[in-house]
Parts: structure tokens; C-alpha cells; sequence
């Protein structure tokens, strides 16, 4: 094993609102089926699924996320309990309490019944977009917001649409956030930095041998996404936020991926 793997979920069946995730990043309830028994096996194989607090503090194994906040979060959080497993419910302050997503008491429950709750921002604006005082008010609202609901203290943040850089990080540890978590693909060793957790996304065509293969932590699986993941990181630093959004959003529906 080369590190701890975290799974970017995001929902589960159709998106509330499509315009903010695209399709690919939900899977079907069978799809989730299938990937928690896959889990199930490399379990019982050593590889366990942990939590985040377990895996800052050196554990290696499978770590389970979810971004935005949606109310599929319910469903899937029951399956993984049922397993005796938990995961990091990632929740856009500003969303809560909307059709499609998660109330504040579901909110309260699911830190109670063990998940960890973290922050997905405010109002899922691109941290990088936004200057120094925005970002402040974003990163501690957010976890004001979410403290309040859940019940307990909000420490770990995931970047909307994954915009992070050197600044974005200060203001996180400024607002009192212990981890930050990124959309860079790839395994988190022991002595990881908590501001630039890897992470690999789950989406709606990625086959179980795959899935199975990058839970397990093998490197030649990363290899592929690495590499695109280069490639978008450097579109997005030619043509900024806005001008990337609407290429990818061309890119994906002409590749049928919307």
C-alpha cells in the first residue's frame, strides 16, 4: 500500500441541481451497493475503511467523503453505517435547509450517529475567485453555520470545485480548520500535508475492477487520472475559472459526460 485513499462522493441517484454537479458525479444506489461490498472485501483483505481524524493521525486505509451537502447523503450514510463504517459528510453552509439537500437536523443526526461534518464553504464560490476579506467571511460562516447545526466543532474543509492555492490554505487555518481536502488526485502517505489531501473522485463510469483497484491504493490506477488531472490544472491556470467552466461544460457534453 502506497497511502491512505479517499473517495470523492458527491450523490447519490439524479442531482438536485444539475447546473452545480454534473450527472457523472452521482452514481446509482446499486452502483454504491456494489463499491461498499468491493470495500467489504479489502477489508477482510487488511485494507480497512477509517475515518478521517484516523487517517491524520497516520492510519492508511479507505476514507469515504461526500461534497455539497445533498439529501442522498441520508441514504448512503445508512448503508455505511450498517457496515459498521462512517464518513465525512463535506456540507455548503448555504445549501442546507434547500430542496435537495441536507436539513439541519439531518445534519445534527448525522454528526450524531458518528459522521464526521465538515465545510464545503458558504455559498460553493471558487475560494480562488474571491479576495481576502470574502474569504474570511466564507470559511468562517461556513463553520459557524454548520457548528450550529451539527452540534459539534466543524474542523475539516473541501474545496469547491477544488480551487485551492497557498492563500486559500492560510485562510483556512486562520478560520480554525484543522484539514483541507482538494480535488488533486492521488494517495495520502503517513506524513501527508492536512492542507492538500488527495483525494479521487467516484463517478457515474468508473467500473468496479477500477474502483476496487484505487481503494486498494494501486499506484498504476492513479496513474491515468494523474496525469488528466495535470492537464486540467493547467487549463484552468490559462484560462481562469469562468473561461475553464465553460470549455469543460463543452468538453464533457461532446464527450457525452455531462
Amino acid at each position: 500500500m502506497r497511502g491512505a485513499a479517499i473517495l470523492m462522493y458527491h450523490g447519490i441517484g439524479a442531482p438536485p441541481r444539475p447546473e452545480r454537479t454534473g450527472a457523472r458525479y452521482h452514481i446509482a444506489a446499486s452502483a454504491l451497493t456494489a463499491q461498499l461490498d468491493a470495500l467489504g472485501e479489502l477489508e477482510a483483505a487488511g485494507r480497512p475503511v477509517i475515518g478521517l481524524e484516523r487517517m491524520l493521525a497516520g492510519g492508511d486505509g479507505v476514507v469515504l467523503t461526500f461534497d455539497d451537502g445533498e439529501a442522498s447523503c441520508r441514504q448512503a450514510a445508512d448503508a455505511i453505517a450498517a457496515r459498521g463504517w462512517s464518513a465525512t459528510i463535506y456540507v455548503t453552509s448555504g445549501f442546507m435547509d434547500t430542496a435537495g439537500y441536507l436539513t439541519a437536523a439531518d445534519v445534527r443526526a448525522l454528526a450524531q450517529d458518528g459522521f464526521t461534518i465538515g465545510a464545503h464553504g458558504a455559498t460553493h464560490r471558487f475560494l480562488t475567485d474571491i479576495d481576502d476579506r470574502e474569504l474570511d467571511g466564507e470559511l468562517r460562516g461556513a463553520r459557524e453555520v454548520l457548528e450550529r447545526a451539527a452540534g459539534v466543532p466543524v474542523l475539516h474543509l473541501a474545496l469547491p470545485g477544488g480551487r485551492g492555492d497557498g492563500r486559500v490554505a492560510a485562510a483556512a487555518r486562520r478560520a480554525g480548520y484543522a484539514s483541507l481536502a482538494t480535488s488533486r488526485v492521488g494517495l495520502n502517505p503517513s506524513r501527508t500535508d492536512r492542507f492538500a489531501l488527495r483525494r479521487v473522485a467516484v463517478v457515474d463510469d468508473l467500473g468496479l475492477a477500477r474502483f476496487a483497484a484505487l481503494a486498494r491504493g494501486d499506484t498504476r490506477a492513479y496513474a491515468r487520472d494523474q496525469l488528466v488531472g495535470g492537464v486540467l490544472d493547467t487549463a484552468k491556470k490559462l484560462l481562469g475559472n469562468r473561461r475553464y467552466e465553460a470549455w469543460r461544460g463543452r468538453a464533457l457534453k461532446l464527450l457525452g459526460k455531462s
